[in-house]
């Protein structure tokens, strides 16, 4: 729990994000799809507090040996001499993480620029740990030394080789659970439960905010704002704990095959032509009915302009953008050529919020979500395309969005009466645009076309859609389809989201009762 505070308040990099990264990679695609099936959104906090689960049995470990160790051996200086052991096994246990992980070509340890942050939260927490482990032995000290009496010796008889002793036998070192019926050890349990409580909820509610996507689920059964809320805007991340950045000290890198290679501060940046643009984002795990989709109006700059200024040399074919944890996703320097890919700073009128983004991320039209890094650091031209971070784990390379369709009223499994009824929802297919949405209220034998709201004024946007309908009485199985700008019909054939982002319609029940 201390340990997962302080990465949380100081923003420091969390060991266990690399953990996971590393063992991620390893996962073959139809490996991650098995588990993805199993964990769903909640695949981060099942990871994180497996994570913990296992941090936590390598330390209950230690104890358990480092207690062994003292039974036999008391002392100031073996106390030393077993603390010492200790850091040596934590740092040898992270020499060899990194060893596998390099030898395994899944991630370089030391090629990071945090190895010292992860170096010293081993030897920081290892410690900690060794004081507290001392702290619950010395609960589980013996009891007074009894007094020693001088106990009269016979003479030993003339052929004795050795002579008898009248030793006290040495205190026997008592474990705390059975000296809970002393009045030290009921206080001392009653501490440790507090403790131990107290810190499993904190790390309870760290767990449960990883899997948090930041969608207000009342939204759902009525159509959502037109504008996204910052605080309701979806979210996805890698990590279990983002990246802080410091605007101030922030800059962002151009290099690679350019002329010039630049650097930017986010004022240098602001001083570049911008403009505010309406923008959907949708995430590639995004599934029929899901809630991984929001809409917002962003101010930026084109990453055209920005590029122009360092000078594009002509062998460079692709960007790679890397950001403050890491990330690593690419781009085809032909598409980074419209004016529309931007690189914005302001969401919703003010700066991008942490979890967002600042102080800069990417707006890619038409892309997914991991196709539009946040907390972008550095971009580099160069010559030949290369996998970004959720490439390496088996998902599409180029991220080109899927039409899509939702019903959002009536909500699910709602009743009704016999009556006019109304159903509405939400369509999108990037840059494409929305041409046409098509309900059907028999489960897709006939369909019948929606109105379609919102005029284009912002074509990167979701578009609104309702439709009428005489409920009659029964069951009515709804669906949905879209056609996008070029005519074509949303994809109907049922596919999960990896590796490409998922397909089919959605559908919804609605009942309708006689009337009493």
């Amino acid at each position: 729990a201390t340990w997962l505070l302080v990465v949380q308040e100081f923003a420091a990099p969390y060991l266990g994000n690399l953990i996971v990264d590393a063992s991620s990679s390893v996962l073959s695609p139809s490996g991650f799809t098995v588990l993805l099936d199993i964990v769903g959104q909640a695949g981060k906090a099942v990871t994180l507090a497996t994570t913990i689960i296992l941090q936590f049995v390598v330390f209950v470990l230690l104890w358990a040996w480092g207690t062994q160790y003292l039974e036999a051996r008391d002392g100031l200086r073996q106390r030393w001499r077993f603390a010492l052991i200790q850091l040596g096994m934590a740092f040898a246990l992270f020499v060899i993480l990194a060893a596998i992980f390099d030898l395994a070509a899944v991630s370089s340890v030391f090629g990071t620029a945090d190895w010292l942050h992860y170096l010293w939260q081993t030897a920081a927490f290892t410690a900690l740990f060794i004081v507290v482990a001392h702290a619950l032995d010395r609960l589980g000290a013996p009891a007074p030394r009894a007094v020693a009496r001088i106990v009269p010796v016979a003479e030993p008889p003339a052929d004795a080789t050795e002579a008898p002793s009248a030793t006290t036998p040495a205190p026997r070192r008592v474990p705390l659970l059975d000296r809970a019926e002393t009045r030290r050890g009921v206080l001392a349990l009653a501490g440790g439960m507090a403790v131990f409580l107290t810190a499993a909820i904190f790390v309870g509610r760290v767990v449960a905010d990883t899997a948090a996507t930041g969608v207000r689920k009342s939204f759902f059964g009525r159509l959502p704002p037109w504008v996204t809320p910052n605080e309701a805007f979806y979210t996805v991340s890698k990590n279990f704990f983002d990246p802080v950045v410091d605007g101030a000290t922030w800059r962002l890198r151009i290099d690679g095959l350019v002329d010039s290679p630049r650097e930017f501060s986010l004022d240098e940046l602001r001083a570049f032509p911008s403009e505010e643009s309406t923008n959907t984002l949708m995430c590639i795990s995004y599934e029929p009915g899901d809630d991984l989709i929001s809409n917002a109006r962003w101010v930026g700059t084109s990453l055209r302009d920005v590029l122009a200024s360092a000078g594009v040399q002509r062998q460079a074919t692709h960007i790679q953008f890397t950001s403050a944890d890491d990330y690593v996703e690419s781009h085809a320097l032909d598409y980074a050529q419209d004016p529309r890919v931007r690189l914005v700073w302001e969401m919703n009128g003010v700066p991008l919020p942490h979890k967002h983004g600042f102080p800069l991320r990417l707006l890619a039209p038409g892309r997914y979500g991991i196709k539009n890094p946040k907390w972008i650091t550095r971009i580099t031209l160069i010559e030949g395309n290369i996998q970004g971070y959720w490439q390496q784990r088996g998902w599409d390379q180029e991220g080109v969005i899927k039409t899509m369709s939702r019903i959002d009223v009536p909500a699910r499994g709602a009743r009704g009466e016999p009556r006019r009824s109304l159903v509405e929802g939400i369509a999108f297919a990037g840059e494409r645009g929305i041409e046409r949405v098509e309900v059907s209220t028999d489960d897709g034998h006939t369909w019948a076309e929606a109105d379609l709201h919102d005029a284009p004024t912002a074509p990167l946007a979701w578009r609104f859609w309702s439709f009428e309908f005489d409920a009659e009485v029964g069951a009515h199985q709804l669906r949905a389809r879209a056609s996008d700008g070029t005519g074509a019909l949303q994809i109907a054939e049922e596919a999960s989201a990896l590796p490409d982002g998922s397909s089919g319609y959605h559908r919804r029940r609605f009942s309708v009762a006689p009337p009493a």
